[in-house]
């Protein structure tokens, strides 16, 4: 009894060790978000100012293209000209002269051809800047929403009708929900990092297949159970799939979907762990701590 008490002492030591290390990280993390989120908003401002001087800039290039465009036309009517009746002046043709040596000198064909693509890669990674700006507001927003007694059980359900109604392709959706106590979680974050997991297993199995959904109270934790019978992870990738912008045959996703639920679930105090077989499928377990109704 010594030794079988004792065995679960360190387990549990190690749990609570697990747990702080996690808070702490956690809380390194609030304080970043803390100091950073008023960065951001100056950050979003720069980006839009940047690319209306950008598009600024586009129209005054189109207006100086077609200008010079309109000075090639008037040169080549004064050549014209000047070959039939031989009246063209002396300082008309030094000017003309010179603007010939000028264009020559700036190569303004290059200049012509480069500056749309200048304008155009600008212009993308300026729209980068921003939509890295709107993922990191996303992150930071999580510790925004305040914490209420939650049915996981509803969110899942919910969850689970809505990408029943968006989803195309032939999902069999098998769910086995046990009576669970009512927790403190913030809900609709926690909504949405559902969707996120969820939405993986419906994408791991189509055209068709199998994704399963269960909860289970086993003091002192509440369990969920997310698994498919899909395409599964490769290992190379199996230890990776919880960092930013990480995609895996989705080549239109922006790989942040687990990375925001891991970060939404370990924000109210609960944990996230994936297993996965290539070919076979995958198998993703959140726990949280049960409490009183």
């Amino acid at each position: 009894m010594i030794d079988s008490k004792s065995s679960r002492l360190k387990t549990a030591i190690l749990a609570l060790k697990k747990k702080e290390k996690e808070l702490h990280q956690a809380n390194k993390l609030a304080i970043v978000g803390d100091i950073s989120a008023d960065r951001l908003s100056t950050l979003d401002f720069s980006g839009k100012t940047l690319k209306d001087n950008l598009d600024i800039m586009n129209k005054y290039r189109s207006d100086m293209t077609v200008l010079l465009e309109k000075y090639e036309i008037l040169q080549n009517i004064i050549y014209s000209h000047s070959d039939a009746s031989q009246t063209i002046s002396p300082r008309t043709h030094e000017v003309i002269n010179d603007i010939d040596q000028f264009k020559k000198d700036i190569d303004l064909a290059e200049i012509l051809k480069k500056y749309p693509e200048i304008i155009k890669d600008s212009t993308k990674g300026i729209e980068h800047i921003s939509k890295t700006v709107t993922d990191i507001k996303l992150f930071i927003s999580i510790n925004d929403e305040p914490r209420e007694k939650t049915d996981i059980n509803d969110l899942l359900i919910a969850v689970a009708n809505k990408l029943k109604s968006q989803t195309s392709y032939n999902v069999d959706l098998q769910t086995d929900f046990t009576d669970l106590p009512k927790i403190s979680l913030a809900p609709k974050n926690m909504e949405k990092a559902f969707y996120e997991i969820i939405k993986n297993a419906f994408q791991a199995v189509k055209p068709h297949g199998i994704v399963s959904i269960s909860t289970l109270c086993e003091p002192p934790d509440i369990i969920i159970y997310i698994s498919d019978i899909g395409q599964g992870i490769a290992p190379e990738y199996l230890q990776h799939v919880f960092k930013p912008y990480l995609k895996i045959n989705k080549e239109n996703a922006k790989g942040l979907g687990l990375t925001y639920a891991k970060s939404v679930i370990l924000n109210n105090l609960g944990t996230i762990n994936i297993t996965s077989i290539q070919n076979e499928g995958t198998d993703i377990t959140v726990k949280f701590a049960a409490t009183e109704k």
